[in-house]
């Protein structure tokens, strides 16, 4: 005889009930215990919460509103810490923001902005406070430019300077962190999974900016702290090394030294420009600049307004209009064409202008290059002075070993020409004869008049 054993003993255990979609139940765990401790502080939660994430003692209440809620008071429970830190790290971009856009609050939306981006500034590693009202301005434009569009007022990105009150909802800050601060979360992404779940190699954005390179940017007179946090938010070619190749400070406002510190170097250059209003503005290229009579470039090429508005103006990518390709001009010698460094449209119209003389430099609102707007948020002139120009190459090391190596291969074919040359004129006697004889022809009449 058979003996059937108990048919809900041979099925095997099932696997526990998972505690949060986001993490695994010992993961929960160790956050409970986490909690825990944060409970038994003394000083609160908030206090507990920015010792335990290093952060300054000013971003304790928007680090405690992304637990509360905007208008959220008093103890934050267990079950929320966990879904908050859980979403922070293992959420999607858009869970994650939605939890910084949670801080803000209507009636005070400006400061609490500022706030908030204040806190993932420091969250990537910089120490000292910042001036986020640029972004702040960037972000109610942006709104402003959206509602016209999404009302069919315009068709697309277009130039809007008025100054109407807005109203920013999170689909706006999202659509606007998408075009304008791609990685804006990371910080706190990175900050977050760093102290709670031990993530190894994502202590803060602050790595992505390179300590040499954050050395190099305090030198500068266009690129605050501020303004290096948030371009490295908008372009990863921001997050690497930047290597001043060119300063009119240092090397004076020289057209000249400007295309001899920018030709020939390997890898992305970002122009950073300060006019004499006070307007701070740029482009990003990638392709190596040359000598050309025609356009040339690739469509990652952007343009932006640094202060008083950040504001990002991108390549156009419908190739099929004459002048979409048109992203960077450098034309410095030659009888025919314009002698200039230029950014976006067409040999009529450039949209950003470097004129050789450096007195003719414009910054137009539209072209066919790159998205409308006005670069130069202190007037409605598209003309301006140049009061300082840098230039900085983001191609790291292997880019500036390139720009040394083809300019020694240059200074050595120059050599050798005039060796060349000297040594045709040797073997000339006519050309010595007349060439000379002109020569102390010319200096006996210098003498004659004083010259010499």
């Amino acid at each position: 005889r058979v003996i059937m054993g108990n048919s809900s003993s041979s099925k095997s255990a099932e696997p526990p009930k998972r505690l949060h979609p986001l993490v695994s139940n010992d993961e929960y765990g160790r956050l409970q215990e986490v909690y825990k401790s944060a409970s038994e502080h003394s000083g609160g939660f908030g206090d507990w919460l920015i010792g335990k994430l290093g952060l300054p003692a000013d971003d304790e209440g928007v680090v405690s509103r992304i637990f509360q809620g905007p208008h959220g008071t008093g103890a934050v429970e267990e079950a929320e810490f966990v879904n908050v830190v859980s979403t922070v790290v293992r959420g999607s971009t858009s869970d994650i923001r939605r939890k910084l856009f949670g801080t803000v609050r209507g009636e005070s939306y400006k400061s609490d902005l500022e706030s908030m981006f204040r806190l993932l500034f420091h969250a990537s590693g910089w120490e000292a406070g910042a001036d986020m009202s640029v972004l702040v301005r960037g972000l109610e434009r942006f709104a402003r430019k959206q509602v016209k569009i999404d009302a069919g007022l315009i068709a697309g990105p277009s130039s809007v300077n008025d100054v109407a009150p807005v109203e920013i909802n999170f689909g706006t800050f999202n659509r606007w962190c998408n075009t304008h601060m791609p990685s804006l979360q990371d910080p706190i992404y990175r900050l977050f999974g760093s102290v709670f779940f031990d993530m190894e190699g994502k202590t803060s954005l602050a790595g992505m900016v390179q300590a040499t390179a954050r050395e190099n940017i305090a030198a500068s007179e266009v690129i605050t702290q501020s303004t290096a946090f948030s371009l490295a938010c908008l372009d990863a070619r921001f997050q690497g090394g930047w290597d001043r190749l060119f300063s009119s400070s240092v090397d004076g406002l020289s057209f000249d030294a400007l295309v001899k510190s920018t030709l020939s170097y390997d890898g992305p250059t970002f122009f950073a420009i300060k006019d004499t209003l006070g307007n701070c503005f740029g482009a990003v290229t990638s392709e190596t600049w040359k000598e050309s009579s025609q356009f040339y470039g690739k469509e990652s090429s952007l343009l932006f307004g640094i202060s008083p508005v950040f504001y990002v103006f991108r390549s156009r990518t419908d190739g099929s209009t004459p002048g979409t390709g048109n992203f960077q001009y450098l034309k410095s010698r030659g009888r025919t064409g314009a002698q200039g460094i230029g950014f976006g449209g067409d040999e009529n119209k450039v949209r950003l202008w470097i004129d050789r003389n450096i007195e003719e430099c414009t910054a137009s609102e539209s072209g066919l290059t790159y998205e409308s707007g006005r670069l130069l948020g202190n007037t409605d002139e598209t003309s301006f002075v140049p009061l300082v120009i840098e230039v900085w190459g983001l191609g790291g090391d292997e880019a500036s070993k390139a720009q040394k190596e083809a300019r020694e291969e240059h200074t050595k074919m120059q050599m050798d020409r005039r060796k060349v040359d000297r040594k045709q004129f040797a073997n000339n006697a006519f050309d010595r004869e007349f060439l000379l004889g002109k020569t102390f022809e010319a200096s006996h009449q210098a003498e004659e008049h004083g010259f010499n």
